[in-house]
Parts: C-alpha cells; structure tokens; sequence
C-alpha cells in the first residue's frame, strides 16, 4: 500500500514538471491521421449501441462520485501548476484572444483602466485584476478594465444613453 502510494506522488510530480512536453506529445500525436481515423471509428462504432453509451457514462459518473475529493484535488493542482494555460483556454474560449494578445492591450494601455486609469495589477488574487471588455450584441473585445468600471458598464447594459444620464444625476446633486 505504501509503495502504492509513493509511486502515485512520483508519478503526479513527475506529470507536473513535464506538463509542457506531455501536451506537446498529446497534441501532436492526437493530430495523426491513422489515430483521427481509429478514434472516428471508434466513436461511431459506440454511437451505434445506445445501451454501451449509458453503461459507459453511469461508470463515469460512478467513478467520479466515488473518488470525487480526490478529482478535485487533482484539477486544482493541475490548475495551479498552469495557471497562464488556464487562463489563456478561458480568454480563447470567450473572446477568441491569447494571453498574448492580452497582455499586449494591458501594455499599450499603460497598465492602466481604460475608464478610471487606476492601476491594473496582472497577478491573480489582487483585487485589481484586469477584465476583458466587450460588447454583448457584436462579443468585440474593447479594452481592458478594473472590476469597478466592468460591473458599471454591466449595471447600465452598456447602454450610453443611462451612462450619460446617470453622469448628469451625478453632476447635479455634486
């Protein structure tokens, strides 16, 4: 059991020191075409048995449920471990940016919001974090901002007409 468990914490640091090279192996790998095609026949293979797929998603959902604490534990140290690739999977996934891309707007924006011009801070956990600002109706990016100015913005819909009107109500009772 020891033993077990000693090569369980070799394999899981040995994994997060080498997470880099492993995506890099996966990725290439899963771009071949002869495990594209063993991968598609697979799946329609498993499409054509109905009763295969719940058996397969109830021991998923079994298997989770019952080594749940430990899933978790694991997706937080995979997280922590690649915080720039989480964070660069979530801005690709929502605004179809790259951290790049990103950090080039924090750069040519001074470091600074774009509405209040306080101080961005890039490090996670700051209470000045930067937000993407977008347009809800197009999803264009815009620029960056601190969390104050971003709720605003949401709070008035991103509706200029309240924004100037809420302005003039502000300038009134100064």
């Amino acid at each position: 059991m020891r033993d077990a468990k000693k090569a369980r914490e070799y394999n899981r640091a040995w994994y997060l020191r080498n997470i880099e090279k492993m995506r890099a192996y996966n990725a290439a790998h899963a771009r071949k075409p002869e495990v594209q095609e063993r991968r598609a026949a697979k799946y329609q293979e498993l499409r054509k048995d109905p009763e295969k797929v719940a058996e397969l998603r109830k021991r998923s959902r079994d298997h989770y449920w019952a080594n749940r604490e430990k899933i978790l534990v694991r997706h937080k140290e995979q997280r922590d471990a690649d915080i720039d690739g989480v964070r660069n999977k979530s801005l690709r996934r929502q605004y179809g940016l790259t951290l790049d891309q990103v950090e080039q707007m924090y750069v040519a924006q001074d470091g600074k919001c774009s509405i209040c011009e306080e101080t961005l801070d890039a490090s996670k956990g700051s209470g000045k974090r930067f937000h993407v600002d977008h347009c809800h109706a197009t999803g264009k990016v815009r620029a960056l901002l601190c969390r104050r100015c971003n709720a605003g913005l949401g709070g008035f819909r991103d509706n200029p007409d309240w924004i100037r009107r809420a302005a003039d109500y502000i300038e009134r009772f100064r």
